[in-house]
């Protein structure tokens, strides 16, 4: 039986309906995004195990050149999703853009930290500490950011609410209904 558009409309409201009406199919953007760093897991996965060799003690050890190549992978994607999100601006709010964007720099500032950790030799103790450190507040921090922005975007909108008398606007509204 074919579906209704109207009832399929709101079948599929939650893949479209978050976005703003220029840019309705954004979700298959989100969708090729997940599946570009899907991909490269997959292949660092399988970099590792064909790379892997165990030495004369029965430790396994890796080629680490295959990890780094696909860690600029994961954030040339990650930037390159950040530029598109940029251009074409797919919320329908410009404080939805904004924490995207701000939740986008974050996500690379954190692999770059993670590159820079797992290159640090296991003896410089101080150095991963400090990466560490980093990269917890650097999560929170990016959390508590966008929290703060949304909550003084509120606090904005609410001001700007409070000279609007609604009792005009609907007024108005049903003379020219």
């Amino acid at each position: 039986k074919p579906i209704a558009p109207r009832r399929l409309a709101k079948q599929v409201a939650f893949l479209t309906g978050r976005f703003a009406p220029h840019a309705p199919r954004w979700q298959l953007v989100i969708w090729m995004r997940q599946f570009a760093l899907f991909v490269v897991a997959l292949a660092a996965t399988l970099a590792r195990a064909a790379t892997s060799s165990v030495n004369a003690i029965g430790d396994r050890a890796y080629d680490d050149g295959p990890r780094y190549g696909l860690a600029v992978a994961d954030v040339l994607i990650t930037l390159a999703s950040w530029f598109m999100h940029h251009r074409t601006q797919p919320y329908a709010y410009r404080f939805q853009n904004a924490v995207e964007s701000w939740l986008y720099a974050a996500t690379v500032v954190f692999l770059l930290l993670m590159i820079i950790y797992s290159a640090i030799p296991d003896t410089h103790v101080m150095s991963s500490l400090a990466i560490e450190l980093l990269s917890v507040a650097l999560l929170f921090g990016s959390l508590f950011g966008a929290a703060i922005y949304l909550a003084w975007r509120l606090r904005q909108t609410r001001q700007g609410l409070q000279s609007v008398d609604f009792g005009e606007a609907l007024a108005a509204a049903d003379a020219k209904l």
